[in-house]
């Protein structure tokens, strides 16, 4: 059942970036997504216990009355509830795959050891035992423990003193026999469970997420002032470049897409006609769906598969993708900038691709530091 809790780690890391981005936009408190979050996986505690406990308990032998059943069931459960609140804890503190993996295997290992199960208690050095009043496990053994030794069937009287033999067993181990150890320890596991998930709440509202790893960015360019801003935003716009440069513009008339799909032709464009001005921003809008991205990526020529019907030119000509690729860029939504290198170093080899090999190196680096100015990147040269 520990073991299975640590499969909420993965999933609420994988839910943060929504939660973080919902949050910041003030669409509810972390309370109204924790709450949830935690009572929804109740059910699957309970069904965790049920199955457990059908395939495990009369296979291994433990006491056959129902009621010593059920209380193995509710045991299991709560050991269930605990895992997943403490696993949701650390991914929530944590919030990073990675930097959760390594705690989370720290934590299991710890539980495990200090449980009471691998290392008795008596067997636990004093100077750790405090470990074994903390660990959840150590509470949900004795819990099963005495369950399972207070039974009818370990009430027989030993032959040696004038103990039952459930309690010479219990003791031996260094087990309470008392039976409201049981419901002592239920209740801390679901305390843990209450307590993990009020730190989850914790964290969830006071923690941020984890920043991109970024690159020194000089002192010169580290702060920008509000004046310094205003007085770019004040500035005209050059209009000569570097290199010459001579603005095109792009129509598209008629433009049909069509995919095979098994029986049949699938159309996803229908007669889209348009025009792209040079020094015009255009938004492309519509729902989800609407086909957006393909009409960009049947202008850009970057479907390899399909057929596309229309008429699309650059400046009055028929266009012709390999002198396009070469004059145009297109960004998609999937990001392949390489992690490892800077805004700078990714313009600049982007531009030894495309430009002409006439061009010199400082004209290529003189071209790279108009278009960051351009686009006002040249305060993030340095960032990866």
């Amino acid at each position: 059942m520990m073991f299975n809790g640590f499969s909420e780690l993965p999933i609420m890391i994988s839910r943060l970036p929504v939660f973080y981005k919902q949050r910041d936009n003030h669409f509810h408190p972390a309370w109204a997504w924790s709450v949830p979050s935690w009572l929804l996986r109740v059910p699957y505690s309970a069904v965790e216990a049920v199955v457990w406990s059908c395939v495990v308990y009369y296979t291994v032998g433990f006491a056959p009355g129902a009621g010593s059943f059920f209380r193995f069931m509710f045991v299991l459960f709560s050991v269930h509830q605990m895992a997943l609140g403490l696993f949701r804890m650390m991914a929530s503190i944590a919030r990073d795959m990675i930097i959760a993996n390594t705690f989370g295997s720290a934590a299991i290992l710890v539980v495990l050891l200090l449980g009471g199960f691998i290392l008795p208690k008596d067997m636990i050095k004093p100077w750790w035992v405090w470990g074994f009043w903390l660990s959840p496990l150590s509470y949900g053994q004795r819990a099963i423990s005495v369950n399972e030794f207070s039974a009818t069937r370990w009430m027989e009287r030993s032959l040696f003193g004038n103990n039952t033999v459930g309690y010479n067993v219990l003791h031996l181990h260094g087990l309470p026999s008392a039976d409201y150890w049981y419901w002592i320890g239920v209740g801390t596991l679901l305390a843990y469970a209450f307590i993990f998930n009020f730190v989850v709440t914790l964290a969830l509202a006071y923690l941020n997420p984890l920043g991109k790893a970024q690159a020194m960015i000089p002192l010169a360019t580290e702060e920008v002032s509000n004046s310094q801003m205003s007085e770019r935003s004040s500035e005209p716009v050059k209009k000569g470049m570097i290199l010459p440069f001579q603005p095109l513009s792009m129509t598209f008339q008629n433009v049909n897409y069509f995919v095979d799909i098994p029986g049949k032709k699938l159309q996803l464009l229908s007669n889209v006609s348009g025009v792209f001005s040079p020094g015009v921003l255009t938004a492309l809008v519509g729902s989800s769906g609407a086909g957006k991205t393909t009409l960009m990526d049947v202008l850009a020529g970057r479907k390899t598969s399909g057929y596309i019907e229309g008429d699309i030119r650059i400046s009055g000509h028929p266009k012709v993708q390999s002198t396009f690729a070469r004059i145009s860029g297109y960004v998609e939504q999937t990001d392949i900038h390489s992690p490892q290198i800077t805004v700078e170093e990714s313009l600049l080899f982007s531009s030894c691709l495309r430009l002409p090999k006439e061009v010199s190196k400082e004209s290529r680096h003189g071209f790279v530091e108009e278009v960051m100015r351009l686009v006002e990147l040249d305060t993030l040269r340095d960032a990866l």
